[in-house]
């Protein structure tokens, strides 16, 4: 009695009753006179409280306040067991995966159902989208299979069985005339390509070679003994570029005979650059909308596009039909003369000779296509030759080659027949 007033301990709670479950609600039967808190060493339990309304102790599911299960027991301790007034309903877990399916339940307590399995909401792990098999064992989390069944409950059936996914083996933007390569790497005994959700006939293997623009995926088809499966890819979109329009052409005749050069054109375009090609070759520096050629050939000239596109133009052929050999002398030498030039009846041929034992010239003409139209030969007379020749109906209108043939000297004019 520390305050002498006929009492001893007064004002402290000194009755423990043990809480061998942990759930906060005591032992009625177990109990422990002490000021402090009661000394496991000495009282063997290791949990105590001050009140004893545990109606089962050595089950923490079981004290004031809680579910009522139908298992038989007073689970809130309240001396009635299995109550009907108390909140009751069980869920189907007829695979004893632990998952529930949640629209099969089970709210009579007094009378269960003969077969299955039939849990709390507490006991589960969660819910079950197929809980039909029993045969998969308790605690078993399934696998998507190919069933055609949602075994791993996320709402799609039979998905991601295979990696279906498609890559590009290189861009997915090319220009006309250009193809994409589209390819899986998984192997499958059923591929089909689809553009723009529609199946592509025919396309049965896992690559596929494209020229022209969509949206591409790849369907997967597995099969077992329990059905087929399909799995989709993802989406590919290939876009295609126009190409820029090149065409060449000839400005004039295509014909060298008589002419310096011919001139090449190509369309212009707006962005675009341009290389001039002779027989399939490039032409050093030819990358103008035009080009002059002094020589025969097949030429092209390939148009690139502002978008990076290019094309080839059509060929063009630039030709030299004149012979040679009435060519290859041509000369400007001063002592052979022709007039008039141009001239509508006749020709006048006169030349200079310094060497007055010449007694003869041959004179030869050629239309610009090399074909002969004359050869006579004339007398020159004190190393003067002059010969006048007149128009027949073969001479007409256009150009033409005059050759003096001199010994082994050749002397050549062009003349032109106006009429």
């Amino acid at each position: 009695d520390d305050n002498c007033n006929s009492e001893i301990d007064e004002g402290f709670n000194k009755e423990w009753h043990a809480d061998i479950d942990h759930d906060e609600y005591g032992n009625f039967a177990i109990t422990a006179i002490s000021c402090s808190y009661p000394d496991p060493a000495i009282f063997i339990y290791d949990s105590w409280v001050h009140n004893n309304n545990d109606c089962h102790d050595e089950n923490a599911l079981s004290h004031p306040g809680a579910l009522e299960y139908c298992d038989g027991e007073d689970n809130n301790c309240n001396s009635l067991v299995d109550e009907t007034e108390s909140t009751f309903i069980l869920y189907a877990d007829l695979d004893y995966d632990l998952y529930i399916d949640y629209n099969n339940t089970w709210t009579d307590c007094f009378n269960l159902p003969a077969l299955g399995n039939y849990i709390t909401e507490e006991m589960s792990n969660g819910s079950d989208c197929n809980d039909s098999d029993p045969e998969i064992p308790m605690y078993f989390i399934p696998a998507e299979v190919c069933n055609g069944i949602d075994d791993d409950c996320d709402g799609a059936v039979d998905e991601d069985l295979i990696d279906a996914t498609i890559y590009s083996a290189g861009s997915t933007t090319i220009c006309q005339g250009s193809t994409a390569f589209l390819y899986c790497t998984i192997f499958s005994p059923a591929y089909q390509w689809y553009k723009n959700d529609i199946a592509i006939p025919g396309t049965n293997q896992s690559f596929l070679i494209i020229t022209e623009p969509g949206n591409y995926a790849l369907h997967i088809t597995q099969t077992t003994t329990d059905g087929s499966c399909t799995s989709i890819s993802n989406t590919i979109t290939i876009d295609v570029l126009p190409l820029p329009l090149a065409k060449a052409k000839i400005q004039g005749s295509n014909n060298l005979c008589g002419r310096h050069h011919v001139k090449l054109k190509t369309l212009v375009c707006t962005g675009c650059s341009y290389q001039w090609y002779k027989n399939g070759t490039i032409i050093t520096g030819a990358i103008n909308t035009n080009y002059n050629t002094t020589v025969t050939g097949n030429f092209q000239v390939s148009v690139t596009g502002a978008n990076g596109c290019s094309a080839f133009s059509n060929t063009v052929t630039v030709i030299k039909t004149c012979r040679e050999d009435a060519m290859e002398h041509f000369t400007e030498e001063t002592i052979l003369n022709v007039y008039p030039n141009p001239a509508s009846e006749k020709i006048i041929v006169e030349m200079e000779l310094d060497n007055p034992d010449v007694t003869s010239a041959q004179i030869i003409i050629y239309t610009m296509l090399g074909q002969k139209l004359m050869d006579e030969e004339v007398e020159i007379l004190a190393g003067t030759l002059t010969h006048a020749i007149s128009f027949d109906e073969k001479f007409t209108a256009g150009m033409y080659i005059l050759k003096v043939v001199i010994n082994d000297a050749e002397y050549i004019r062009q003349f032109v027949v106006n009429r």
